[in-house]
């Protein structure tokens, strides 16, 4: 369906996705970002935005999709004026100093829309903004399982239009496990970053129920030391991070609303769009083949310890017709690699632990590393490449990951994240994953 729509000055309408726009006179915003006569957009399906004439007078030309719409919103519904007015005083302040601003609030609270209205505005003040995307379960910028840094240098709607200057991998989708790597990750991007623009503004996820998600946050704010924290809908939030920073008057704590119409996501659009930017980093990779024993290896408890003879355990596990491929030692903990996928892993274990006294064995079955994330860490010692395990070669000690980087391998860094050959999350992670 395409119509054209006549907008008086201020006015403000809503269009959900998916929905093409032309300007075809007259100047509108969206997000903070002008468009003017002749500029096109894209409103993809999984976004909303509320869209505003600027001029005397505006009319654009929308075409819509498959369940696009454009609505009248009711008094109150959209903030888009609210955040005008707050987020243009924070950008006029960060014309005179560099800034750092942190966006937390719950999930589907708009944050994203936020990071991207932020930047859209800090560029027509002829700032330059930098977004670092922290929100490991839905990221926007890099693949899920990292944290990713993108200079902005054009005006966005959606945060996925970034291009990630650099990724550090985190290596779960669930902050509640790798906080601390979420914190010393993105306060290691902010340090990379800091001399290449104006504005760093800091995407976080959506964890912020209960006392540990509220502490998480707390300890990010210290380590980052923001000049900004903005909260968005969640008051309670918002009143804890003003108490927790009443003695640093460097902190300005800002309390903004959310539009109260969100476009929801459920949960099998959510791991829809995950296994979209899987694909976006990782698809037509090549497959590289790399000696384990001449890189550096992160992440792996397999791989950390000592390598042990395999003789005594071939005769240990004889009469279960198994055969060890690999077996390492690190203190009391031994880990085994077999060569079977179905195996009573309870007797493995007893008959190890009676017979050579470990403390704790733990059984990896014959192609349980196919799948793994991986980062890579290439020539830029600042960046992790994404890549996928395909295979290892236990007696070569060689492993098969496949990657769009064809540089030199200097490290591997192991997630906690497996992937099916639909690029989706499979499994539980487990506390040892190689």
């Amino acid at each position: 369906m395409i119509m054209n729509v006549e907008l008086e000055k201020n006015k403000i309408i809503r269009i959900n996705g998916p929905a093409a726009i032309k300007v075809i006179n007259g100047s509108i915003k969206i997000l903070g970002a002008t468009y003017n006569e002749g500029e096109r957009l894209i409103i993809n399906k999984y976004r909303s935005y509320a869209l505003k004439c600027i001029d005397d007078k505006a009319v654009i030309e929308v075409s819509l999709g498959d369940g696009g719409a454009i609505e009248e919103p009711s008094e109150g519904e959209e903030v888009v004026d609210i955040w005008e007015e707050n987020i243009g005083k924070i950008v006029e302040e960060c014309r005179s100093r560099k800034c750092r601003i942190i966006v937390v609030g719950p999930v589907e609270s708009g944050k994203s829309s936020l990071t991207a209205f932020i930047a859209n505005m800090s560029l027509e003040k002829g700032l330059k903004p930098i977004v670092i995307d922290a929100d490991v379960g839905q990221a926007d910028i890099g693949p899920p399982g990292f944290i990713s840094a993108a200079i902005v240098e054009n005006k966005i709607l959606w945060l996925r239009d970034l291009k990630a200057n650099y990724l550090k991998i985190v290596g779960s989708i669930t902050p509640a496990h790798v906080m601390h790597k979420i914190i010393s990750n993105t306060m290691f991007l902010v340090n990379c970053v800091k001399d290449s623009g104006d504005i760093i503004i800091i995407d976080t996820d959506g964890w912020v129920q209960g006392y540990q998600a509220i502490e998480y946050k707390i300890d990010l704010v210290r380590a980052i030391n923001p000049t900004h924290v903005i909260v968005l809908a969640d008051k309670q939030l918002a009143n804890a991070l003003e108490n927790a920073f009443k003695d640093n008057t460097s902190i300005n704590v800002v309390h903004l609303p959310s539009p109260k119409v969100v476009r929801k996501r459920d949960r099998d659009d959510r791991r829809y769009l995950r296994s979209k930017s899987y694909r976006r980093y990782l698809e037509d990779g090549k497959i590289r083949k790399i000696k384990l024993r001449e890189i550096g290896l992160i992440g792996s408890a397999l791989f950390i310890g000592e390598k042990v003879d395999l003789n005594t355990l071939r005769e240990i596990l004889k009469p279960s017709n198994i055969t060890p491929l690999y077996a390492s030692a690190l203190h009391n903990t031994l880990f085994i690699v077999v060569d079977k996928q179905q195996v009573n892993i309870r007797s493995i274990v007893e008959a190890v632990s009676q017979k050579l006294g470990f403390s704790e064995v733990y059984v990896f079955t014959k192609g349980f590393e196919k799948g793994l994330l991986v980062g890579l860490i290439g020539e830029d010692p600042n960046s992790e490449v994404p890549g996928i395990v395909t295979s290892i070669d236990f007696n070569k000690e060689e492993i098969s990951i496949q990657t769009k980087y064809e540089g030199k391998i200097r490290a591997i860094i192991f997630s906690k994240i497996k992937l099916s050959d639909e690029w989706e999350e499979v499994g539980k992670p487990s506390r040892y994953m190689i």
